[in-house]
């Protein structure tokens, strides 16, 4: 599996963390109100560090280096700005002295960044519809390396979009399809699907004139077209 270095907002650090089944959120600065970590479908129950799977043998040095870089983007924000749902990831003030102590933290040590976090968190077990097992989802920026002229490293093409390419809206057709949509290309009076990402891969955009750039990586490219944007660094 690849192994991403994922700049981290506070909001997003809590999904991400995620993975074992539990958030980590921090300790509240004031009590929250009845149902306010829940919604109609989510709850979210406290549990206890020990009891998450494969914590204990895991490295959350790791993790602190993620959460110093979610740190540095509060800088300089205003203490009173939210950061999203309050009784979740809380204003920018919540976090200041959190950020503070990890700082303190020696890098790479496991046990001060496991301590760090046990000591300053509370994990919650995620229940949705009554169920604790899902999938948690988290965003990244890639960043790949590129250039604006083809050669044999630099030999993955990103394509700015197609000009015969058109998104049908179906929840104009009918109810039923609400919030659907069909991506293909108008030939004559028909609208025909649109090549495939193996099509494309094989050069049926090629001398379209499209290509935007050229990167290293074709892997890199994929995920770039998964999160919907990113980073190229260029030769220079």
């Amino acid at each position: 599996m690849r192994k991403f270095l994922i700049p981290l907002t506070a909001a997003v650090f809590l999904s991400v963390l995620a993975a074992c089944g539990a958030l980590f959120i921090p300790e509240p600065t004031t009590e929250p109100t009845a149902g306010e970590l829940a919604t109609p479908h989510l709850r979210l129950d406290a549990t206890r560090f020990e009891k998450l799977p494969g914590w204990k043998g895991d490295d959350q040095s790791k993790a602190l280096g993620a959460f110093l870089g979610s740190c540095a983007k509060l800088k300089g924000r205003p203490p009173n700005i939210s950061l999203g749902a309050k009784s979740v990831q809380g204003r920018v003030s919540d976090w200041l002295s959190i950020c503070a102590a990890a700082a303190l933290v020696r890098s790479g040590s496991r046990t001060e960044a496991r301590y760090f976090f046990e000591s300053r968190f509370t994990p919650y077990l995620v229940f949705n519809y009554g169920k604790s097992s899902g999938l948690f989802t988290g965003y990244y920026e890639p960043e790949l390396r590129g250039s604006f002229q083809p050669s044999p490293v630099f030999r993955y093409p990103i394509y700015a979009p197609p000009k015969d390419l058109v998104s049908v809206d179906l929840g104009r057709f009918s109810p039923e399809w609400k919030g659907r949509h069909l991506a293909g290309r108008i030939t004559g009076d028909k609208i025909v699907p649109f090549a495939t990402r193996a099509d494309i891969a094989k050069g049926a955009l090629e001398g379209k004139q499209l290509e935007l750039l050229w990167v290293d990586s074709g892997i890199d490219a994929f995920f770039l077209h998964v999160q919907g944007s990113g980073r190229v660094v260029l030769p220079d």
